[in-house]
């Protein structure tokens, strides 16, 4: 076994000398390598609280300066909250006043109403006399007397027809018709009820008389002319049936304020007569 070129090592066997080349160190345990360091996504490490009695500056985490009083910090926090108190209630002071002021001043009070307007819709502003027309046949239709005499002149006479006068004057009075005779007769006219409509029911219907224009531009006076029917429902003188009939020759007057109304009322039979009666009649069985 000697001339095998093996040879004995102290402490073990060895390989050969000869053609095996040297022997290798004995193996030694891998160095050891540091783990790969993680960057924060965004975030820092808290920093370590410091210990008792170490002072502000002593560590490269706490940014405040050397000599740094807490005592400061916390003077300066208090002022803050007291200016934000006091601002506060600055504001609230302000709003209060306002609300005072408002209420003083009675913004929040209900308003008087306002008088409701109790002017039909037929109304217009009589500048002109075809606008009193208007007015009249309004007027009697609605059964307003107020509006009805407003449309006449306190000079405001009534004349009937000679013939109403001359047939009728046994029965009723035609004559010394003024302006409170007009109020008082048609005032009688607009009250009264009818059995089958309850209130009165008046229809009026007004035309122009051909050959009798309205004068274009009246100054101070006018005199125009209307053919007219009249339906009092109740009345025996101007049923639905029978209407009254006539022509108007109508005499207006201006005011100093530029509005119409009449004075003179002349009332006539139709042109053609018929059984039917005149306004002037109609009146009169009222007066």
């Amino acid at each position: 076994m000697s001339g095998s070129g093996f040879k004995k090592v102290a402490g073990g066997i060895g390989k050969k000398s000869s053609g095996f080349g040297k022997p290798k160190p004995p193996s030694r345990s891998p160095a050891r390598v540091p783990p790969p360091k993680v960057k924060s996504k965004g975030h820092f490490p808290a920093p370590k609280p410091r210990p008792a009695g170490q002072t502000a500056g002593t560590t490269a985490l706490d940014p405040r300066p050397l000599g740094y009083d807490s005592s400061e910090d916390q003077e300066g926090h208090v002022r803050r909250q007291a200016s934000r108190r006091g601002c506060g209630c600055l504001a609230l002071a302000v709003l209060c006043l306002s609300a005072a002021v408002l209420l003083s001043c009675s913004l929040f009070d209900p308003r008087d109403p306002e008088d409701p307007d109790d002017t039909p819709p037929f109304w217009q502003y009589p500048y002109n006399p075809a606008i009193v027309m208007l007015n009249v046949h309004g007027s009697m239709e609605a059964r307003s007397i107020t509006l009805y005499m407003a449309c006449m002149d306190t000079s405001f006479t009534f004349l009937a027809d000679p013939a109403d006068t001359s047939e009728w004057g046994g029965s009723w009075e035609f004559g010394d018709w003024d302006y409170y005779v007009e109020q008082s007769t048609m005032g009688n006219i607009f009250a009264l009820q009818d059995t089958l409509y309850g209130d009165t029911l008046v229809a009026v219907a007004f035309t122009g008389v051909e050959g009798y224009p309205d004068p274009p531009a009246p100054v101070d006076s006018a005199t125009i002319w209307r053919d007219y029917t009249v339906v009092v429902a109740p009345s025996i003188w101007g049923p639905y049936g029978n209407p009254a009939r006539g022509r108007a020759r109508i005499t207006m007057v201006e005011s100093s304020t530029s509005t119409w109304s009449i004075r003179l009322w002349e009332d006539f039979r139709p042109e053609f007569p018929d059984t039917s009666h005149t306004l002037g009649v109609l009146k009169a069985s009222y007066r």
